[in-house]
């Protein structure tokens, strides 16, 4: 049976079924459809807000338990978790005709995942949302690794992350550079967001390192712990506020959470989580499709990269 590719607002996989990659909440599907996410989204809350859901969505397993666990939280509105399985990492599951294999990557956010998608001896890599300077470098280096012995008869490019700024630095190197520049009485602060938890082990990180100890406002460091057991949180405590307050150069603070004047290292937390807050270069992405080296390689979003042409048209394989 041939297996055909659509660009329909979503990427479409048509064959014994049609299987809908990261599909929009504005698009019309039937409800026979299977959903394939692979990163966090306003379409996947929406989606997995309607009761009346009767489609099969598949979710990254760390992603599935963030969602689990910001629902218990109460940080987000409950959600229909009916119809929902996880992929396996690193081993194929065949969904309909297909065989899919999810890798752990890295958008910035959590839980996200590229995919090997394999039908009838074609293989096709799906990159998912994706930055390459972020936490997770070897995750992303890995399913690169994996595309390219693959032997890729297509690979479907996301071209969302792509920046036109000439300039890249890391927002790590950004934020060690804000705290050198303090003076020794600045309380530094950070605006932190419940949808990107994997911030704030960056964050926490860098504030071990500097000698400094992070407080998070006792809800988020509460989701903190369920979704990261194996690490230590600090909540904000009166006593703590005043401790930071007397040493100042021994804390770094969640943002608005104490009267005390405080420098802001970044003016917004993650508000809009479909905009990807990384800086990657078109000859970046480039690398990625250089070294898996397809047959054949398509982008997708809104951004175009030269020489790498948009899937615009069906593309088919028998």
């Amino acid at each position: 049976m041939s297996l055909t590719i659509k660009n329909e607002g979503s990427i479409c996989l048509e064959s014994k079924q049609t299987i809908i990659l990261d599909p929009k909440e504005k698009v019309a599907f039937t409800t026979g459809d299977v959903y394939l996410f692979t990163h966090l989204s306003t379409d996947l809350l929406r989606i997995l807000a309607d009761k009346r859901r009767k489609n099969l969505v598949y979710l990254p397993q760390m992603l599935l338990k963030q969602l689990q666990k910001l629902v218990q939280a109460g940080f987000i509105r409950p959600l229909n978790f009916r119809k929902i399985k996880c992929y396996p990492y690193n081993y194929p599951v065949q969904i309909s005709d297909l065989w899919v294999t999810a890798f752990p990557s890295d958008d910035g956010l959590n839980g996200a995942v590229s995919l090997l998608l394999e039908h009838e001896g074609k293989a096709l890599g799906y990159t998912g949302r994706f930055i390459t300077r972020g936490a997770h470098k070897k995750r992303i280096k890995k399913w690169k690794k994996t595309f390219q012995t693959a032997k890729l008869d297509l690979l479907l490019l996301d071209s969302a992350a792509l920046q036109t700024s000439e300039v890249f630095v890391s927002n790590t190197k950004k934020f060690k550079r804000f705290l050198t520049n303090l003076s020794p009485t600045d309380l530094p602060a950070l605006k932190l967001s419940k949808l990107a938890p994997e911030e704030i082990l960056e964050y926490q990180e860098i504030a071990k390192q500097a000698g400094r100890t992070l407080l998070l406002a006792p809800d988020l460091a509460i989701l903190a712990k369920l979704l990261f057991p194996f690490d230590d949180f600090t909540a904000i405590t009166p006593t703590n506020l005043k401790l930071a307050a007397e040493k100042p150069e021994k804390f770094i603070m969640q943002a608005e959470m104490t009267k005390q004047a405080t420098v802001v290292y970044n003016k917004d937390s993650i508000k809009d989580i479909d905009v990807i807050a990384a800086d990657q270069s078109e000859s970046e992405l480039k690398e990625v499709v250089h070294v898996i080296a397809p047959a054949q390689c398509l982008s997708y979003g809104e951004k175009t990269l030269e020489g790498i042409e948009p899937l615009t048209k069906a593309v088919s394989f028998s």
